[in-house]
């Protein structure tokens, strides 16, 4: 009897291990001998490029249409694919000159409008290091208005930050008031005729960014 019993108990033991071990468990081989890795998983529940799955692809930049809520429509004058309206304004080498000059024979112009303070460093800081510098020698101007400051004040700040791309000036804001009515720091992209593929009322890094695509995208379609 006692051997009968020890003789069905290891039957069981080796029923059970044999089950143990046909059972696939974490860190076990898939079927086609891939093995599932950590690093193969895309934070949005994909597969990241080198694994097995669909890789997803970003759809290809297009210049975005520009949002604005109600007070921002009714400050601005002049709206996405409309032309840049025009003065004949003095810069700081005391010639007289207007916008459609400085854009002449350009494929895109950037137009800034500033008024002295924190954001406006930033911006003609940026300006001059990620547009001007890269792209200047491929057809893309950059125009500087300031808006309201003293001439003296504004050749310091542009000594300062050693710009070197057009400074013109609008001391009683003459172009600016044809372009909009509050937030003096705004960025214009413009084509080779003058009408605004794109701007914006602030600069931040989101602006940096899509000024760069944009004139990226023109450029290599050109």
């Amino acid at each position: 009897m006692r051997c009968y019993r020890r003789t069905w108990m290891m039957m069981a033991m080796v029923c059970l291990v044999g089950l143990c071990l046909g059972c696939p468990g974490n860190g076990t081989t898939q079927p086609g001998g891939t093995d599932p890795k950590g690093d193969d998983v895309a934070p949005n529940g994909g597969l990241a490029g080198g694994g097995n799955g669909h890789v997803d692809v970003p759809p290809p930049f297009t210049i975005p249409k520009v949002v604005l809520d109600a007070a921002q429509d009714v400050a601005c004058q002049v709206k996405q694919y409309e032309a840049m309206p025009d003065a004949t304004l003095t810069d700081l080498a005391g010639k007289t000159c207007s916008l459609a000059e400085l854009r002449e024979g350009k494929k895109l112009t950037v137009v800034c409008f500033w008024q002295d303070g924190i954001r406006a460093t930033q911006m003609l800081q940026d300006l001059q290091a990620d547009c001007f510098a890269v792209y200047a020698e491929k057809g893309v101007q950059v125009v500087g208005v300031n808006v309201g400051d003293a001439e003296p004040a504004v050749r310091q700040q542009i000594d300062d930050m050693a710009v070197k791309f057009p400074t013109l000036l609008d001391p009683d804001g003459v172009l600016f008031a044809k372009v909009a009515t509050a937030d003096y720091s705004r960025v214009y992209l413009l084509d080779a005729d003058g009408k605004i593929l794109w701007f914006d009322i602030q600069f931040a890094d989101d602006t940096r960014r899509i000024l760069d695509e944009s004139i990226k995208l023109v450029i290599k379609g050109s």
